[in-house]
């Protein structure tokens, strides 16, 4: 059953993933490249609107935005963002998706909450 929430077909979701450094994934970086390569294969329409360097809780990272189509909501635009950073052991990988219509008002409340982050030890 598809929910509507304020019109949008689309709900917007943040997720925060944590695992473990690994051989297969020595840092962050190794994750964000291998899902890079992967999503032209399994994301309809991947394209790739921005990518750079940036700093959640003093730590460096990277973040990418891309647009895709979910066969859920065809033909409606997904667009998410997704940041990738690494300390103490741990691979971090926060992810946002909403609506192509909602994605500055998302992006403004994403970079609000990626300022707050605060990592605890």
């Amino acid at each position: 059953m598809l929910r509507v929430q304020n019109g949008e077909r689309i709900p917007t979701v943040i997720d925060i993933f944590v695992d473990d450094v690994s051989s297969r994934y020595p840092n962050s970086g190794a994750l964000l490249e291998e899902r890079l390569s992967m999503f032209p294969r399994v994301k309809k329409g991947f394209k790739i609107l921005e990518r750079s360097s940036m700093k959640v809780s003093g730590i460096d990272g990277q973040q990418i935005a891309y647009s895709w189509t979910s066969p859920s909501f065809e033909p409606e635009v997904v667009v998410t963002r997704e940041v990738y950073f690494d300390t103490k052991g741990l691979i971090w990988h926060l992810s946002l998706d909403s609506s192509e219509t909602r994605a500055e008002t998302a992006k403004a409340d994403f970079e609000h909450m990626l300022g707050m982050f605060k990592i605890v030890d």
